[in-house]
């Protein structure tokens, strides 16, 4: 009850910050998950690349030598994520580019209060996570790949910015 007081009923409290928060934490969780287990990312570089530029800032205000920092390399994930819990029509949608763009817009949608951008921000994000399966992919002249569609991530894009534009708060 105490929700739906806060957020204004149990449509809105389906799209409340918290709720996009949670669903951005999910769907990041499946994509950093499917980025792993791909090797897409080497996690040692990117955490010596943040300890070095850690170091580095400490360095540059205490006037010592900068450390070099090493390029991260990122290799186009070849299968889907395979979780042996999972079943394949959930891992799937999380193993996509979009996933992870669609988990990033939900999770800086968090820090703003708009009653409304919810309303556009969830459905952007599940146009971005699941707009395969509506069909869209298929009358697109962009080409595709398997694990970036383009066309329902611009659509997805499009109506958050819309949402973020008009109204965020």
């Amino acid at each position: 009850m105490g929700l739906e007081r806060k957020y204004g009923g149990t449509v809105h409290t389906l799209v409340a910050p918290p709720v996009r928060m949670l669903l951005g934490l999910i769907l990041g969780a499946g994509f950093v998950l499917w980025l792993v287990q791909n090797k897409a990312v080497n996690l040692v570089d990117v955490a010596e690349n943040a300890r070095a530029t850690i170091s580095n800032v400490h360095n540059e205000l205490s006037a010592e030598g900068k450390e070099a920092v090493r390029d991260v390399q990122v290799r186009e994930p070849r299968t889907q994520l395979d979780l042996p819990v999972v079943p394949g029509f959930i891992e799937a949608p999380l193993s996509t580019w979009n996933n992870g763009i669609a988990a990033a817009v939900l999770v800086v949608s968090f820090f703003f209060a708009g009653k409304l951008l919810g309303f556009f921000v969830v459905p952007a994000a599940l146009m971005m996570v699941f707009g395969r399966w509506l069909g869209i992919e298929a009358i697109s002249p962009i080409p595709q790949s398997d694990y970036l569609l383009p066309t329902t991530l611009i659509i997805g894009l499009v109506i958050a910015g819309t949402g973020f534009w008009k109204f965020r708060e």
